[in-house]
C-alpha cells in the first residue's frame, strides 16, 4: 500500500505547467464518474489534448462554427442534409441537442453528426457568434421567425419604434431560461450594431413563445429608421434595477448612443476627455433658452446648466455691479414738448406728463410742479422761456433756484431738477441760464 501512495504522490505531486511552456503532445488523465465500469465511483482515461479541446467545445468557438438550421425534430434532421454545409451546427428542439453535420448521407444520426457534450453546448451558447445576428425582415406587421443567425423585427408604422423582436429557435432555447426569471427580475435587450457603430437599448415588456421560437416585446426606445435592414448586430442581456426608492418605473436605460452624435470628431476613447469636448467640430450661433453647457462646480464637481438659468445668474451678479435699466423707469426724462406756447397766471406742469416746455409769457407767470417723485426716485425737465420787459416768472414750490430769470426779452434757458431722498426730503431746483 505505501507503495501504491508513492506512486499517486509521484504523479500528483508536480511543479504547474504554464501555458507557454506547454508542448502539442499532453496527455490527460480524467475520471468519467457516470461511467462505473472500472470502479463505482467511475472510470479513468487517457485523453488527448485535441480531445480535451473538442470536450470543453474550444474548437466550436475558435472555428466559430454557426448553428445553420434549427428542426423540430432528429427525423427532419436527416431528411434535409442535403441544405447543411459541413462542419456547421443543427439544433433540435425536442431534444435540445446540438448536431455537428460530418457531411455523410447514410440516415443515421450517429454516422452522420457528431453530438455535441453538454459542455460544448455551453459553449457554443456562451460564444459571441451564438449572440451574432443580421437582421434579416423588418415590417409593419409580424414577421416569419428567422433561420439560424438571423434576427426579424416589427415596428410601429405611426410612431416608428420597435414594439417586437423575433429569435430563431436556436436563440429561443437560450431565452427560455431569462422567461422564467422574469417574473422577478427585469431584463433588457443591448444591441450593439457593429454595421452602424451604435449600441440600441430596449428593456424587454414579455417573451411569447411560439412552438420553439420566441418573440421579445419590447418598450418604445428603438427607432426602425436606427437598425437598417442586413445589419450585424451583437446582442446581450442585462438586468436593470427598478426606480430609484422603490418606485415601479425602471431606470430609463432607452434610446442608443450615436457614434456621430457623441463622437464626430473621431476621437474613440478619448471622446469624452475635457479637452475634445471643449472643441466640437460643429458650432451654434443661436443660442435658446433649452440649450445646456457643462461647468465644474469647484466643490462638487461636473454638472450642467441650462442657457436660462445661466443668463439668470448673470443677471443677479451684475445688478449688483451696474445701475439697473428699471431704476430710470420714472426718472427718465419723457412726455410731451408744449411748443410756442403763450404762458400768464397760475400754470401747473406735471413731472410726468412734460419732458419740455417753450414759453413766450404774455403776463406775470408762476408755474407749480405737480406729480413729484417719490422717495428714492428723482425726474427732471427742461424749457425756455421769452419775455418782455416787464413779466416775470417762476417755480412757485422750487426750493432751490440758481440763476437768475432774465426779463428783457431774451431767451432764458430752465432746467429743473426734483429728487427726493428719505433724510433730505423733496428737492426741487431750477437752474436758469440764457440760451441766445
Amino acid at each position: 500500500m505505501a507503495e501504491e501512495n508513492s506512486d499517486i504522490s509521484r504523479l500528483t505531486d508536480r511543479q504547474p505547467l504554464l501555458a507557454n511552456t506547454a508542448s502539442n503532445n499532453l496527455q490527460f488523465y480524467v475520471v468519467d464518474q457516470d461511467d462505473d465500469t472500472e470502479h463505482p465511483d467511475g472510470s479513468s482515461y487517457q485523453v488527448s489534448k485535441a480531445e480535451l479541446v473538442k470536450i470543453l467545445g474550444i474548437d466550436l468557438i475558435s472555428a466559430n462554427k454557426p448553428i445553420e438550421h434549427n428542426y423540430l425534430n432528429t427525423a427532419e434532421l436527416v431528411e434535409n442534409q442535403e441544405y447543411q454545409t459541413v462542419g456547421f451546427l443543427q439544433y433540435v428542439t425536442t431534444n435540445k441537442t446540438y448536431y455537428e453535420y460530418l457531411g455523410f448521407t447514410t440516415g443515421n444520426i450517429a454516422t452522420d453528426y457528431r453530438t455535441l457534450t453538454a459542455g460544448e453546448a455551453v459553449a457554443v451558447t456562451s460564444s459571441l457568434s451564438y449572440r451574432s445576428f443580421t437582421v434579416s425582415a423588418k415590417s409593419t406587421t409580424a414577421p416569419v421567425f428567422p433561420e439560424a443567425e438571423k434576427l426579424n423585427l416589427q415596428y410601429n408604422g405611426t410612431s416608428g419604434y420597435v414594439t417586437d423582436f423575433y429569435f430563431n429557435t436556436g436563440f429561443s432555447s437560450y431565452l427560455a431560461k431569462f422567461n422564467d426569471l422574469k417574473a422577478s427580475f427585469n431584463f433588457s435587450l443591448v444591441f450593439y450594431n457593429k454595421t452602424q457603430t451604435r449600441t440600441h437599448i430596449a428593456s424587454i415588456t414579455a417573451m411569447t413563445f411560439t412552438g420553439s421560437n420566441c418573440k421579445v416585446s419590447v418598450g418604445p426606445t428603438i427607432l426602425n429608421a436606427d437598425i437598417l435592414l442586413d445589419a450585424s448586430l451583437e446582442l446581450s442581456i442585462m438586468p436593470y434595477v427598478p426606480g430609484e426608492g422603490g418606485g415601479g418605473t425602471p431606470i430609463d436605460l432607452s434610446g442608443y448612443f450615436d457614434k456621430a452624435t457623441y463622437d464626430p470628431d473621431g476621437k474613440e476613447a478619448n471622446a469624452f476627455d475635457q479637452d475634445n469636448m471643449n472643441a466640437p467640430s460643429a458650432a451654434d450661433t443661436s443660442l435658446v433658452d433649452a440649450d445646456e453647457f457643462n461647468f465644474k462646480d469647484a466643490t462638487l464637481g461636473w454638472f450642467r446648466i441650462s442657457y436660462a438659468n445661466m443668463k439668470a445668474n448673470f443677471k443677479a451678479y451684475f445688478d449688483t455691479v451696474y445701475v439697473l435699466l428699471s431704476s430710470f423707469l420714472e426718472e427718465k426724462i419723457s412726455g410731451s414738448v408744449l411748443e410756442n406756447t403763450t404762458a400768464t397766471g397760475s400754470i401747473n406742469l406735471s413731472a410726468n406728463a412734460v419732458a419740455h416746455f417753450d414759453f413766450t409769457l404774455t403776463g406775470n407767470t408762476s408755474v407749480t410742479i405737480t406729480d413729484l417723485p417719490a422717495v428714492g426716485k428723482t425726474k427732471a425737465f427742461t424749457g425756455t422761456v421769452k419775455s418782455t420787459t416787464t413779466q416775470t416768472f417762476g417755480v412757485v414750490n422750487a426750493t432751490l433756484t440758481s440763476g437768475e430769470f432774465k426779463a428783457d426779452g431774451t431767451k432764458n434757458t430752465v432746467f429743473v431738477n426734483m429728487y427726493n431722498t428719505a433724510v433730505g426730503g423733496l428737492q426741487i431746483i431750477t437752474t436758469y441760464g440764457t440760451a441766445e
